[in-house]
């Protein structure tokens, strides 16, 4: 759901619960506009619901509501953008910086957490395992405040975790950790009900998080990441399990990483683009192409053709916008290779 210099936004793909805001119907197959009233600065999307904040501050939502989660005051699904009233209940009315993203942390059940502009985190939803911060395992409908030692600048979602980064540029989490998903050496289930700092050797500038690993930039240039290493996230090379945060040994600097499910891309400052981990999403094998699984552990350089300025991940397939305007994509609904999926200024 990319959004435009014009502050349109498109949406296109699954619609079976209205996250794309495109009314009731069940797919798009190509980029339609999304109807705002006004300019969009800021998009965030969930499995099943989505955000959106307006120019004027106002946050619009839409998609699945069966537990409140598109703050409406009701727990009616939206098939278009509806005005959430995000403000109203949160203390000390503070304009809102929505995360990178939400993720819906079971079927049954949402969780979110929210920025403000002066640095304080508000979370709600089910409290199960710690995954709202607040010391209980409480569940909240209403957005609750995250006690923290100072100021955050990013918010990053896993499937039952939380990552921070402060304006120290420390990193603390918080949920439940799975394959040391929370970087703090535990391979089994251990909650974490409050934030708890990462122990990392450099200062931090970036966090990006996939379900169960995690990746944060460093001032110097080096990439830590730490968790799931099932599918080679990690980048050792191995699938063995790592205690604490692993530093990456990258062919070439990495500027941005873009986690998925079993693997991660990264972008560097020339606009190259590299992935690695397990290509095919064990979901997708499972479901959909069980005799097709690409393990590639080490860095692997995708061939294309013009330089990149922008990279998106998603569940099984991946996304790149070219300086050009070319937007190509590969995986899961696409050839393996990069192809071109079309031409984002004739779109627009």
């Amino acid at each position: 759901m990319p959004k435009t210099r014009s502050g349109k936004v498109l949406a296109w793909g699954d619609n079976a619960r209205n996250q794309l805001g495109l009314a009731d119907r069940k797919e798009a197959l190509s980029p339609e506009n999304i109807a705002f009233p006004e300019k969009i600065t800021l998009i965030a999307t969930g499995f099943h619901h989505s955000y959106a904040l307006g120019e004027s501050g106002k946050l619009y939502a839409f998609g699945a509501n069966d537990y409140g989660q598109l703050m409406t005051g009701d727990q009616t699904s939206r098939d278009t953008p509806a005005v959430a009233d995000l403000q109203s209940v949160v203390a000390n009315p503070d304009p809102v910086i929505i995360p990178e993203f939400s993720q819906e942390v079971a079927i049954a059940a949402t969780m979110e957490a929210f920025l403000t502009e002066s640095g304080r985190v508000f979370t709600k939803g089910p409290g199960d395992m710690g995954t709202l911060g607040t010391a209980t395992a409480n569940s909240h409908e209403e957005p609750t405040y995250v006690p923290m030692p100072e100021a955050i600048t990013q918010i990053e979602a896993g499937l039952f975790t939380f990552t921070v980064l402060t304006a120290k540029g420390e990193v603390y989490n918080w949920g439940v950790s799975q394959l040391n998903s929370l970087g703090h050496d535990h391979k089994e289930n251990k909650w974490y009900l409050t934030p708890t700092q990462v122990p990392l050797p450099e200062k931090i500038t970036k966090i990006r998080s996939d379900m169960y690993s995690t990746g944060a930039l460093a001032e110097s240039g080096n990439w830590y990441m730490w968790g799931d290493n099932t599918y080679g996230s990690l980048a050792t090379r191995t699938k063995d399990y790592a205690a604490g945060p692993v530093k990456l040994e990258t062919p070439v600097p990495f500027a941005e990483l873009f986690p998925s499910r079993s693997y991660w891309l990264a972008l560097t400052a020339e606009g190259e683009v590299y992935q690695w981990g397990t290509w095919q999403n064990k979901f997708a094998e499972e479901m959909y192409m069980p005799d097709v699984q690409t393990q590639d552990l080490k860095y692997q350089k995708i061939a294309l053709p013009e330089k990149v300025i922008k990279a998106k991940s998603t569940a099984y397939d991946n996304f790149v916008l070219s300086a050009t305007g070319n937007l190509y994509a590969w995986g899961f609904r696409f050839k393996q290779e990069p192809q071109i999926s079309w031409k984002m200024s004739k779109t627009l």
